[in-house]
């Protein structure tokens, strides 16, 4: 694996958009772009735990990413970025600062910005799916870095709420009271593989071109888990279809069972997966309540790290996915 430069500077999101001296020494360093060349940079507004961020200079583009906190999970997570990188899931890493990366960006491809395109698309994400399930668990199936499993991480998430004390009816007597080892229980022996872990609109380009095939973004929350997992998620995240404005899921565009099932279909068929769709289509009935469960959990720890600085509602969201569980 190529050795990517390091920059001991740490970065602030108003060094970025002031373009700063900080960021003129990580792209001298990193890229070799000229101190003082005038950069422009683009804020993508979807990210909702790291600062994403695109870099331009004359003709060139780069992505540069500010992680939420640094400490072992994003250590850990840096070292699967680059292990997927190498695999060819990920775009290529092309160096890291103390609290960051410099990222590939991804030519002629844009984030799905609505429910008709993630529709017109969906053949073409389970595809890529089955790819990322395929080439993620062989990169990193063998120890090579450490991968949360997605039931270890509803263990450690719901001790870290309830350690907050948090004083809201919804979650002392809600969520709390969760059978937390009866829900990770009830999807023990589902197929499993290495998960991408949060496979909403912004987090899968599409190609304009409608040539290319789909690619994945943004690994923060990838896993080891039943693979069904990965798509409840993805068919919840049609309700929402990249519209965080939007606090409360919409049933009505949850996709059909016809939608679902040809979803399912193309998936299992990219896979050569032996098991029957049917099988699949029940397993991602059992997630659905365990993705609301996870992101409610996640909402909540999200809310209280960034208190008093958030620019969105973690916690109404965290309390819109406990109300549909």
């Amino acid at each position: 694996m190529a050795v990517r430069p390091r920059v001991d500077v740490r970065l602030e999101p108003s060094d970025v958009l002031e373009r700063g001296p900080a960021l003129q020494e990580v792209l001298w360093d990193i890229l070799g772009w000229e101190k003082e060349t005038a950069t422009a940079t683009e804020q993508f507004t979807n990210a909702l735990s790291n600062h994403v961020f695109l870099i331009k200079r004359g003709c060139k583009t780069v992505v540069l990413r500010i992680f939420g906190s640094v400490d072992q999970s994003t250590l850990d997570s840096v070292r699967v970025f680059e292990l997927l990188s190498a695999a060819g899931i990920a775009p290529t890493s092309l160096g890291l600062f103390l609290n960051g990366r410099v990222e590939q960006y991804l030519v002629g491809y844009v984030a799905i910005d609505s429910l008709p395109v993630m529709e017109r698309y969906a053949d073409g994400i389970a595809r890529e799916m089955a790819r990322f399930h395929d080439l993620a668990t062989r990169a990193l199936g063998d120890g090579g870095a450490a991968v949360e499993s997605l039931g270890g991480r509803l263990r450690r998430w719901r001790a870290e709420v309830e350690a907050l004390d948090l004083e809201m009816d919804w979650v002392r007597d809600g969520l709390l009271k969760v059978d937390v080892e009866g829900m990770i229980g009830s999807i023990d022996g589902f197929e499993e593989a290495v998960l991408h872990g949060d496979l909403q609109a912004g987090n899968i380009m599409v190609p304009k071109d409608d040539k290319s095939p789909v690619r994945l973004i943004d690994f923060e929350y990838l896993c080891s888990g039943p693979i069904s997992f990965d798509l409840s998620n993805h068919f919840l995240e049609w309700s929402w279809s990249g519209d965080y404005s939007v606090l409360d899921f919409r049933e009505e565009r949850w996709p059909s069972l016809a939608q679902r099932r040809r979803f399912v279909s193309a998936y299992v068929a990219a896979r050569h997966w032996s098991a029957g769709v049917d099988r699949l289509l029940a397993e991602v009935d059992v997630c659905v309540r365990v993705s609301h469960f996870h992101w409610a959990l996640w909402g909540l720890l999200e809310g209280t790290r960034r208190q008093g600085s958030a620019t969105w509602d973690y916690t109404g969201y965290a309390k819109g996915r406990y109300g549909w569980m």
